[in-house]
């Protein structure tokens, strides 16, 4: 819908709206397990056991493709996105390194209606650039890694940046300085649609 400042008692300018659409194409993903029938007889709690990892293990494969996948029979991970934006390393940056200015960057870059959504996911191997990272001033500075999040009664110290909460994951791509190790991403505008067996 198109608005318009008009005068008073002025004719008013209609105007059509448009509307997108949004397709989510059905992508199966399977697992086949072979179990003898002798560990079931001679391991009662084999079962529960079963029960609790084939959840889990599917959850990690779901996480790991609505990342990196590509779409090509798979679904379309954020990092693949079209609307995935990268940002580029700083000029004369060294290769496996995290910069101040990287993060501003990609902050900088996020819708802003979406940066009390975002989150950072990162891989653990960025940790300790991020721990470590300084902001130069002149002949001083100061660290850059602010705190001010952290799960109540966690013994975890505080994982922001920026004031959004970091969450570290093996599940991220690549190694630092790969394209996917460091991510701020808004999940509200990732869809996903499961259907339940």
């Amino acid at each position: 819908v198109a608005f318009y400042w008009t005068e008073e008692a002025a004719a008013l300018t209609e105007s059509t709206a448009t509307f997108g659409k949004v397709v989510l194409d059905a992508k199966k993903l399977t697992g086949f397990f072979k179990v003898p029938a002798e560990l079931l007889d001679d391991a009662p709690a084999f079962s529960g056991w079963f029960d609790s990892r084939v959840p889990a293990g599917l959850a990690w494969s779901e996480d790991v493709a609505f990342m990196t996948e590509t779409g090509v029979g798979t679904p379309l991970g954020f990092i693949n996105s079209p609307a995935s934006v990268s940002v580029a390393k700083e000029s004369g940056q060294a290769t496996g390194t995290i910069q101040w200015e990287n993060i501003v960057k990609m902050y900088s870059r996020m819708l802003p209606t979406s940066l009390k959504n975002a989150v950072w996911i990162a891989s653990i191997d960025t940790f300790p650039e991020l721990a470590t990272m300084a902001l130069s001033v002149g002949t001083g500075g100061g660290p850059v890694w602010i705190g001010g999040w952290s799960q109540p009664g966690s013994d975890m110290p505080p994982m922001t940046i920026l004031g959004r909460p970091v969450i570290f994951t093996e599940k991220a791509p690549g190694l630092l300085g790969d394209l996917g190790d460091i991510s701020f991403v808004d999940f509200g505008f990732y869809l996903i649609g499961d259907r339940q067996v």
